[in-house]
Formats: structure tokens, sequence, C-alpha cells
């Protein structure tokens, strides 16, 4: 009987300690996890919300459609703006899954309303094409997403 006894506190020491150590072991895991937000400046984003929907209803209210995709060939990011050629504004590409890797450039339309952006070096997997312009002092917005 005094062995039974021995066993059973043995057993438990055992199995506290185990989820002492797993307990642990999994915040020491979860400390050194990288947590990015979306982006850096989050909170201040939130209070131009509705200015952003203003410019996002004013794209959608252009006569003709506002175009962003991958080529064909898979080697170039093309847009198209029609009619606004002397539009001023930028480019981002936005890599949700890390921040280090966005990519921002200056909107160059062409005489036709379009620019084409090379994707050579930037790696596989989701992007977010974000352009901000103005024309005609109004802001305008559109949105994509590129899976190269």
């Amino acid at each position: 009987m005094k062995n039974s006894g021995k066993s059973w506190a043995i057993g438990i020491v055992t199995l506290y300690t185990s989820f002492a150590l797993l307990t642990l072991g999994f915040v020491y895991f979860a400390v050194g996890q990288d947590y990015d937000l979306v982006s850096q400046d989050y909170y201040e984003q939130t209070v131009e919300f509705q200015s952003q929907i203003e410019r996002e209803n004013r794209t959608n209210a252009l006569a003709e459609n506002v175009t962003c995709g991958l080529s064909a060939d898979k080697q170039n990011v093309e847009i198209a703006i029609p009619n606004m050629t002397q539009a001023n504004g930028k480019i981002t590409l936005y890599r949700p899954s890390e921040a280090d890797l966005d990519q921002h450039f200056s909107l160059a339309l062409d005489a036709d309303g379009r620019q084409s952006i090379p994707v050579k070096g930037l790696l596989k997997g989701k992007w977010k094409m974000k352009m901000l312009w103005s024309a005609n002092g109004e802001e305008f917005y559109k949105e994509c997403e590129i899976f190269l």
C-alpha cells in the first residue's frame, strides 16, 4: 500500500511539472514571434476613413473604369486610368505578410493614361496595389490584388 501512495505523488508532481514546462515553452515561443500591424500608422489611418470612401466613390463614378493587373507575360503590373494623363499620385505595392517588402512608385501615366511597373525581383505571392492620385482638384483611389 505504501508504494501506491508514492506512485500517485510522483505522477501528480510529474503532471504539474510537465504542464508548467509546456506553458513556459509556449510563452517563450509566443514572445519570440514578430507581430506587425497592417501598417505602422494604423490608428491615424482610421481617422481618414470617410475621406477614403469618398475617393473610392469618385473613382467608381468615372466614365471609364480604372484597371490594374498583371500583364499576360507576368513581367509587369499594368495600370490604366483613361482620360487622366495629367494626374499626379503614388502607387504602393503592399505585401500583407511582410511590411518590409513594400514598394513605392510615382504615378507617371503615358499619353494613353497607362503605366507599366516591372515586377522582376518581387517575391511570389499575394500583393495589393494601392493607387492614390489627384486630377482636376479631386482625389481618387483604387486598390487591386496581384498574385505573382
